[in-house]
């Protein structure tokens, strides 16, 4: 038994040391590019980056990842999400002529705070508009108060229409 872990450890000892001498040389020459794959064929022209397109498999559906949920929201409801909190707001962008608001106002109040392009917020009791110009836009809505609860279950978007990637804050 003794010989055994006399054997082990001389074993570890050797990969130990070769360890010690061999990292530092395969440091140095990875440095110097002697482990990069050659090219074998002509090169490949430069592509230029693009951001990724996201495109939804139902815009505006709870599960739609171009929707930001900002600040605290309860998404343990796969048919809903609550903003339970407040300062909790869903921004979108979005195409299409029409937006409507699938949910409602559960707690606190009746109105939802409101803003389509940029325009100042306003509560409103819903949202379904119809008059939007043809083209991109953008969505804010959120509760107007600290104890009141929104249960967002999603956008409606006009025929054909599509959410877009949109990053918070802007």
């Amino acid at each position: 038994m003794v010989a055994s872990r006399q054997y082990v450890h001389i074993r570890l000892c050797v990969l130990i040391g070769l360890g010690a001498v061999l990292l530092p040389t395969l440091a140095a020459e990875s440095a110097r590019g002697l482990f990069q794959a050659k090219p074998t064929g002509p090169a490949a022209p430069p592509v230029a980056a693009t951001p990724p397109v996201v495109v939804p498999s139902h815009p505006g559906e709870l599960s739609d990842t171009n929707l930001v949920f900002v600040g605290r929201w309860d998404r343990g409801d796969p048919m809903a999400a609550h903003s339970y909190w407040g300062g909790a707001y869903v921004r979108a962008k979005f195409t299409g002529t029409t937006i409507a608001f699938r949910g409602r106002v559960a707690t606190g109040g009746e109105t939802l705070l409101v803003s389509i392009d940029g325009e100042p917020p306003r509560e409103t009791k819903s949202l379904d508009r119809k008059d939007l110009a043809l083209g991109v836009h953008t969505l804010l809505i959120g509760s107007p108060g600290q104890n009141s609860e929104i249960e967002f279950r999603g956008i409606t978007l006009s025929p054909g229409a599509a959410t877009l990637r949109c990053r918070p804050g802007r």
